[in-house]
Parts: structure tokens; sequence; C-alpha cells
């Protein structure tokens, strides 16, 4: 790191995102990345990575980013966000992958939960209207 710090800043900020996002490839036997497959030319393949991505680690962790506007109101969301919050503060510097959010994950979909909820009830409003 003293060698080096521009190198460890971009290496921290290539890898932060796989503690948080995965596509799962590896549970479904697929052992390489999003990238490798397209340069295979298997698009279907790197369709269904895909839709696994976006479908269970994006929308939930954009479904938990809404649910923390309601975080200081609701004390059980902010339990799950303090425990979403304080995971990725502290594996910033560490070694990263998706396993190490694992434990974090059902606060992460209950703080979900109520962030569809509260974009729900927006929609809902601005529908009657």
């Amino acid at each position: 790191i003293e060698a080096n710090p521009r190198a460890y800043l971009m290496s921290r900020i290539r890898t932060y995102p796989h503690l948080f996002i995965s596509t799962f490839g590896g549970k479904i036997g697929i052992d390489q990345t999003i990238g490798e497959v397209i340069a295979q030319r298997r698009f279907g393949i790197a369709a269904l990575l895909a839709a696994l991505l976006i479908l269970f680690s994006l929308l939930p962790f954009a479904a938990a980013t809404l649910g923390l506007t309601r975080a200081t109101s609701n004390p059980a969301a902010l339990l799950c966000a303090l425990f979403m919050i304080a995971t990725l503060v502290v594996h910033l510097p560490m070694w990263i992958e998706y396993r190490y959010w694992l434990p974090v994950l059902p606060y992460e979909l209950a703080l979900g939960a109520i962030g569809l909820d509260c974009a729900l009830r927006r929609f809902r409003k601005d529908v009657t209207r």
C-alpha cells in the first residue's frame, strides 16, 4: 500500500462492487464473468447472467437504498440500514467477495421491502392525482 497507494485505491474501486453485486453464475454452473462469456460470443448465457445480476443483486440493492429514506422514522429499517452500512464500511479495505455480504442479505431484503413499499405508495399518489 505504501509503495503504490494509487494502485491500491484503484484495486479497491474495481473490486468493491463485488461485495454486494453478483451474477450467481457459479450457482448454476457458469464459472465465468459476463465479459468472458461475451468474448466467447455466448450471448444467451451473457443475457442469463445479466438477468440474474439485475434481478437478484441490483434490484434488491436499489430497493434497499430507497428504504434508507425511511430509516430515520422506522426502528427496524434503521437497524437494517446500520448492518448494511457497517458491513460496507468494514469491508472497504479488506478482501472482497460476495460471500461476505451473505450475512447482511436478510437485512438488505427487509430494507428493500420497506423501500419498495415507499416507492409504491409514492407511485399510487402520483397515479391518483
